[in-house]
């Protein structure tokens, strides 16, 4: 069976999820992640549930998260997109807005 959810993030346009659950175990997998028309794949974790990008106003990941709002990635660019910090034990292809991999 295939959902989807809808819902406003304060300050962002709508957001919407693609699930899928296993008639069998019930599990839950999310397939899709979709924020001001961008979509990310989300790829969870086995016990830690899936991962949520935060970014900044130009579009540049600046964290991961996961459950409860534990932060499990920060980055630091410098203007130009140099990587100058990066601390955290997820990892993305998504970072500088103009290095998505």
């Amino acid at each position: 069976m295939t959902m989807m959810r809808s819902w406003q993030a304060p300050g962002h346009k709508a957001i919407e999820a693609n699930r899928t659950v296993d008639p069998g175990t019930g599990a839950i997998n999310v397939n899709r992640r979709y924020l001001a028309g961008v979509s990310f794949a989300d790829v969870p974790l086995p016990q830690e549930g899936p991962a949520y990008f935060h970014g900044d106003h130009l579009g540049t990941t600046r964290r991961l998260t996961q459950g409860g709002g534990a932060v499990r990635r920060q980055s630091i660019y410098t203007a130009f997109g140099e990587l100058k910090h990066s601390a955290g034990s997820l990892t993305t292809r998504y970072g500088y807005v103009g290095a998505s991999g």
